[in-house]
């Protein structure tokens, strides 16, 4: 007897079942933020839907695009490489960040040539949010922009850094933070934060440095440093911040109608300078309205300064040193062994007294200044 056709059925019958995937713009290399609908799990990162949190596993090596203007956010659990190529995040869920490190990550983030890329917090949260215990590398030729929330009254996240006060993710102060390579980062603190580090009541900044042929612009929101630590520091240590190389154009947080206002590069108010070394590149630092360039916020001392090379520009606002106290703040330590400087303080009225150039603020003594080629 002949079974006619039998071969084939057999054959229909073994043949491995094919499913298309939901979303081809999707798999375990590849997140696509505006591609996202329910949940997916690959091996190394995962989509809740009803939560709207992406997360990046230990281990990731992936790309990110897609712009979203809603409630979803991207997190990092463990050590990853991430690209960016047209990410973009502005985020509406009440104190959460754009894009959160969690506390132990180690995240390299490379900007893909001629891309632009953003991330925007709300309310108290931090645009991309580096707590301590975390590092975060930020590499290639692309451009970021970084915004701490900026909705509500209340005392808000860092640009890059920390989260600000109040917020169930804001126990900590900011980490490690790397800008280097051709990156074009722009960085803008809410109320309170820093455009790169503290925030309110976790003000300290972390340790920052810039290197390679990054161009940095950051923006302290009232109170806060440009770069550096946010208010209320309380005399402690607020963290280091290193220049080696690149362009880097700092201003801090606060006008003469806040009344106070944080150091270009160091402190923000009530927040001594902390650790500041430059040696290499071009630098731009201005002081907010009694905050000085580099060094001190508002009547705290100018912590560590040390230049050894590049430009330095570093102008104070009312009554802050362009390179030392913030106003009523002493110099601190300032050693200039090299590059070219030009630092100038400013007084906080007209007709009164100013800042020095390069030592006190306002009626305050200059401190220990070395200076040597």
């Amino acid at each position: 007897m002949r079974f006619v056709g039998l071969p084939g059925a057999v054959a229909l019958a073994l043949a491995p079942a094919f499913a298309p995937p939901a979303n081809a713009a999707l798999d375990d290399s590849t997140i696509a933020l505006n591609e996202l609908s329910g949940d997916q799990s690959f091996q190394h990162w995962t989509y809740d839907s009803d939560a709207q949190v992406v997360t990046i596993l230990d281990g990731a090596d992936l790309t990110v695009t897609g712009a979203v203007s809603n409630g979803l956010r991207v997190v990092v659990d463990g050590s990853a490489a991430v690209a960016l190529a047209g990410a973009s995040i502005t985020n509406t869920t009440a104190g959460a960040a754009a894009l959160k490190l969690n506390s132990g990550a180690e995240v390299t983030l490379t900007l893909n040539q001629g891309t632009s890329n953003t991330f925007t917090g709300t309310g108290t949260a931090a645009g991309i949010n580096v707590p301590s215990g975390a590092k975060l590398i930020i590499d290639g030729q692309g451009s970021l922009s970084a915004r701490g929330g900026n909705s509500g009254n209340a005392q808000r996240g860092a640009g890059i850094g920390a989260m600000g006060a109040g917020n169930p993710a804001g126990d900590m102060d900011a980490g490690t933070i790397v800008i280097r390579g051709d990156v074009t980062v722009t960085a803008q603190g809410g109320l309170r934060g820093a455009g790169i580090g503290g925030a309110a009541t976790r003000p300290r900044a972390g340790d920052i440095t810039i290197a390679g042929n990054a161009t940095v612009t950051a923006v302290g929101g009232s109170y806060a440093a440009g770069i550096g630590s946010g208010p209320d520091t309380n005399g402690s240590n607020t963290g280091s911040v290193t220049i080696t190389g690149g362009t880097v154009t700092a201003t801090g947080g606060g006008d003469i109608l806040a009344g106070s206002a944080g150091a270009g590069i160091g402190g923000g108010v009530l927040s001594p300078g902390g650790q500041v070394k430059i040696s290499g590149g071009l630098v731009t630092a201005t002081g907010g309205f009694k905050g000085s360039g580099i060094g001190g916020g508002d009547c705290e001392p100018g912590g560590v300064t040390t230049i050894t090379g590049g430009k330095v520009v570093a102008t104070g606002g009312g009554g802050g040193a362009g390179i030392g106290g913030g106003a009523t703040g002493a110099g601190g330590e300032i050693e200039i062994a090299g590059g070219t400087v030009a630092a100038t303080g400013t007084v906080a009225a007209a007709g009164a007294a100013g800042g020095a150039g390069i030592g006190g603020g306002l009626n305050r003594p200059g401190g220990v200044i070395n200076i040597t080629d």
